[in-house]
């Protein structure tokens, strides 16, 4: 059996007319982003609308992110596509959870939406951003975080590839951290991933005490928190330490690699995770058309093309 994971993308990744496409053409999708924008008391119409203003507040996008995801992972489902691992970006971990039944997909909806509002009530007490670096080492990663960290709180943020890497932390020290080579400004409205997040991880803790996680149903979960293998009795632990800790998503594909993965499914949004699988595995992929819930096969050359 061919060893294939199935992919979630983090906040960032949803724009409103690729959300309006995913909404309007599956049913299944519709029905898990009403169910989500009627708990946050929203219309599709406000949510997805073109200027995309709603989805820049993460109370919207995370919970509106995670309903496309589940709901397309009903199509997958319905489709028959079978996976042996899954894995998420950030928020995105908690559809993973969802794909291997340790969660329900009606606690991994709740989740986001209390993740989303918890985040955003962090940013709003303790301000402050990220920045990304491209094309760097790490020794010269850990001199622009040391320099930063003389200025404010500031933390390593996301490792995504060998040469890229974001810092997230107070904006004093992220605009010292501007002054790296390599160094990029970040729109976005927190310092996701950084200390600064700790009060909501307390939230997400208090929340996850009332959760009775399952075994995984012959799904792997690999962690970007830890960039490892993860059992559902670490569940609980692993969606708190995700909202202030680093997302290790290249070690997370290093660890498909180890696996034997070779197909990738990425369940809604995804381009900058098939542009890291790409870079870093070369990999195949299995995708969901942005389009319409059709499946096609695709190698990396071919992506850019089909999509």
């Amino acid at each position: 059996m061919t060893r294939t994971a199935v992919l979630f993308a983090g906040q960032g990744a949803l724009d409103p007319a690729n959300a309006r496409s995913l909404y309007e053409s599956s049913p299944l999708v519709r029905e898990r982003v009403d169910e989500s924008l009627d708990a946050l008391d929203l219309t599709v119409e406000g949510a997805l609308a073109p200027d995309g203003r709603a989805l820049r507040d993460t109370r919207v996008q995370q919970p509106v992110l995670v309903a496309l995801q589940l709901g397309v992972l009903d199509e997958l489902r319905r489709a028959s596509v079978s996976f042996t691992h899954a894995a998420g970006h950030s928020v995105g971990e908690l559809s993973a959870w969802a794909a291997a039944a340790v969660l329900s997909a009606t606690s991994a909806a709740a989740l986001a939406r209390l993740r989303g509002a918890a985040m955003a009530e962090c940013a709003r007490q303790t301000p402050g951003t990220m920045v990304a670096l491209t094309r760097v080492s790490q020794h010269e990663m850990l001199a622009a975080l040391a320099s930063a960290t003389r200025s404010g709180v500031a933390a390593m943020a996301v490792h995504n590839a060998r040469d890229e890497w974001v810092l997230a932390g107070e904006r004093a020290a992220m605009r010292t951290a501007m002054r790296a080579p390599g160094a990029v400004a970040l729109d976005v409205s927190g310092a996701w991933h950084s200390p600064l997040m700790e009060p909501a991880a307390e939230v997400l803790r208090a929340a996850v005490e009332a959760l009775d996680p399952r075994p995984a149903r012959e799904i792997t979960v690999v962690s970007g928190v830890t960039g490892t293998i993860a059992s559902a009795e670490h569940t609980r632990a692993l969606i708190a330490a995700g909202v202030c800790g680093p997302v290790r998503w290249l070690e997370v594909l290093q660890t498909f690699a180890r696996e034997g993965v070779e197909r990738f499914v990425i369940a809604g949004p995804g381009r900058v995770l098939r542009g890291l699988l790409r870079r870093e595995l070369g990999a195949c992929e299995v995708a969901l058309l942005d389009d319409g819930p059709s499946l096609v096969d695709f190698t990396a050359a071919e992506a850019d093309k089909s999509l």
